[in-house]
């Protein structure tokens, strides 16, 4: 019941802001991804069969500094999060907080199967800093938050960590990025983790509407449960990013593993793997 009223609270304020608020324009970004990167909660692997996913996020501004964003995230063999932000921000430096729900997520694998988390309550936080001279960082974490109450229940812990710079036509970073899920079915807890440490690169002429990513990453997958593994892989990406107007733009990316390894408790590898995404970005 009390987080039922927390959920309920979130929602308010945010819809609260959103109607009350002069919004200047709205931007929304709607993507697709498919990926057969992941480990059920059993321990066992659906390389075969590959999960979809999906982003839909939509941003309105208020003044130059206030805005709010509202996402609804399926990140695949990991779950649904539901993202309502508000934004502060200026010149150089943002800062963004909200809720952030786990909704309708199931369990997974032969022995998980079926809906165990309709609602699971969580926070989330980001700031970031883009400095004139071309540097750059920025973090952003959401977390479940626990309560209390027995029975089934699915935890999705997310984070990101990026820090670069802009040089020329040439934009490069270090990223490291983790999606953490846990299972908690009394008495067992299993977990899953997916760690991507990726050296990108983006190259971009000035006044072309195209722009070209590259990404190296260095993977890892661990479960802990009744079996408990880690696994190691490399793999490489390359996409396109198209501008059609100053205020639309869709891009595609495609990756594919190049090898992989055991670390921890396995003699087993794990299969060459693929990720495809694309989407759409636009201002109303």
């Amino acid at each position: 019941m009390k987080s039922s009223k927390i959920v309920q609270s979130c929602f308010v304020f945010f819809l609260f802001i959103l109607l009350s608020s002069h919004v200047y324009a709205i931007d929304m970004e709607i993507g697709i991804n498919i990926n057969n990167i992941g480990i059920n909660d059993d321990g066992t692997f659906n390389s075969k069969v590959p999960d979809f996913g999906f982003d839909i996020k939509v941003s309105g501004a208020f003044t130059e500094m206030v805005s709010a964003t509202f996402t609804l995230q399926r990140t695949p063999f990991i779950g649904n999060l539901l993202k309502p932000r508000l934004n502060f921000s200026t010149r150089n430096i943002f800062f963004e907080i909200g809720p952030s729900i786990s909704v309708l997520n199931n369990g997974t694998g032969s022995t998980n199967k079926g809906l165990v988390s309709p609602i699971q309550p969580g926070f989330g936080i980001g700031m970031g800093v883009n400095l004139d001279n071309g540097f750059f960082a920025l973090f952003d974490i959401d977390f479940s938050l626990a309560t209390g109450k027995k029975g089934s229940a699915v935890f999705i812990n997310n984070g990101r960590f990026e820090i670069g710079a802009r040089l020329g036509q040439t934009m490069f970073s270090l990223s490291v990025d983790q999606y953490t899920r846990s299972y908690s079915k009394d008495p067992q807890e299993m977990l899953s983790s997916l760690t991507d440490i990726g050296l990108n690169f983006e190259v971009f002429s000035k006044g072309s509407p195209f722009r070209f990513p590259f990404t190296c990453v260095f993977r890892i997958l661990h479960h802990d449960g009744s079996q408990s593994f880690t696994l190691g892989a490399i793999s490489l990406s390359a996409g396109l990013t198209h501008h059609i107007f100053y205020d639309m733009a869709w891009y595609t990316l495609v990756e594919v593993s190049l090898m992989s390894f055991p670390m921890i408790n396995t003699a087993a590898t794990f299969p060459t793997f693929y990720k495809i995404r694309s989407g759409v970005r636009f201002t109303l």
